[in-house]
Formats: C-alpha cells, structure tokens, sequence
C-alpha cells in the first residue's frame, strides 16, 4: 500500500530475499525449503541484489545463498542522477526522488517542488512511463534543488551498496558504454567488496548500451550461476 519505494535499498534488499521464503512455501513449487539460492537481478534489479547479499547474512540466514549476479547494478546513486540531467532517461531520477521520499518522510520532497513537480510527481506515483519526463532537469521540477540538501545527500548514499560483505561469491557485470548507470560506479563496487575479501567475478562489456548488456549476457550469466549452485568454487576476478 501507498507509493513505491523505488531505489530504496533495504526495502528492495529485504523484499528479494522475501520473495525466495515465499517461492519456498508456495504449495506446488516443490521447491526444497533448505535449497540453494541464487541473487539475481539488473538495472534496479542489480541494485536489489546487490542489497540482498549484502543482507543476507544478518536478514536470511535461513536461505543458502550460493551466489548473486548484479549487472548494470545502481551503485552510486547521486552519479547516476547527475548523470541522467536532461538525458531521455531523466523520468528515473523523478521516481526514485518519490521513493526516497516514501522511505524516509522526514525529506519532505514536497516542499522542494514547483507547480510542474507536483503534477510529475502525483503521476509517477501510479505510473512507470518515464517518456513525458524526457530531457527535462531537475530545475523544470523544482524550486530548491534536493540533491544539493545534505539530508538528502546521505540518504541518497547511505543507498549505495558496498557498506556491508555478502558471504557468497558475487558476478558484477557492466558495459562501458552504458548510457543510464556509469560504469566506474560498478567498477568502485568491485574494488570496495574485493577489498572485503569477496569473491568477486567482474564482466566488462564494450560498445553495448544498458538494456543490450542485460540481453546478451544473459546466457553467460546463467551459465556462472548455476556453476554456484551447483557447488562450484568461484575464483573471483579481484
């Protein structure tokens, strides 16, 4: 009930790892209730994912988690907004400004909006067409600038993962020509978890925008995952 809480990451996080409890208890699944488990997930997708290892340890640790594969994974939110400014993309920022604001109330997107941010905002609300929003920044939206309020710049990181160690081995995979999340967010993440001692494989992909990696890594992704829950070691590309 209520808004979405889009790119919030605990809510994402925690609903991943609910969606796998439920699967096991859905009658006619057969699913074993002690099975292995696999993360995956790109794009909002990759970023819950990337949450869910992260918080499996504390949250599930009654769920076998054998690995997690992110793509194209959100990891450093403010940049990713930065870099969508008056890009055909800009309707996402809008969207996770609404569920910043439904996970924690106290930012108050409301008093930062103008006539046009009011009206944006009641419509995302219910709606995932992004189109109406295209090339616009966030000045078309607003009277004061959120992303320039230091509240809401640490909530807006405090959503990044890499904080916290996932304990299975993690699959990161990005392409450098990604016109909607930047690839060095991706390629920061690898370095702080291999700092952790996670066994990280990382995938860079060339000349491939953002929904082309999802689609043509999709096999190879596939094939690394069920190597994990198949009980194969991961060597990891640290």
């Amino acid at each position: 009930p209520g808004d979405h809480a889009y790119m919030v990451a605990r809510s994402a996080g925690h609903a991943l790892l609910d969606i796998v409890r439920a699967a096991q208890r859905l009658s006619g699944a057969e699913l074993p209730a002690n099975g292995p488990v696999g993360l995956v997930g790109y794009s909002q997708g990759g970023h819950a994912a990337a949450w869910a290892g992260q918080l499996a340890p504390t949250y599930a640790s009654d769920l076998i988690v054998m690995g997690v594969a992110a793509g194209g994974t959100p990891s450093n939110l403010l940049q990713v907004a930065t870099a969508n400014e008056g890009t055909s993309n800009f309707g996402l920022v809008l969207a996770a400004g609404i569920g910043m604001d439904t996970g924690y109330p106290n930012l108050n997107l409301e008093s930062y909006l103008n006539d046009a941010g009011r009206a944006g905002v009641e419509t995302l609300r219910n709606s995932c067409d992004f189109s109406p929003y295209a090339y616009k920044r966030m000045s078309d939206y607003t009277t004061t600038n959120p992303m320039n309020d230091p509240l809401w710049q640490a909530t807006i990181n405090a959503q990044n993962p890499g904080g916290l160690r996932p304990t299975a081995p993690v699959l990161l995979y990005h392409s450098r020509s990604d016109e909607i999340i930047p690839y060095s967010g991706a390629s920061a993440l690898r370095q702080r978890w291999c700092s952790q001692g996670v066994a990280v494989t990382f995938w860079t992909y060339y000349l491939l925008g953002h929904a082309a990696t999802a689609a043509y890594a999709s096999l190879s992704v596939t094939d690394w995952m069920a190597a994990r829950l198949s009980g194969q070691d991961a060597r990891g590309n640290c």
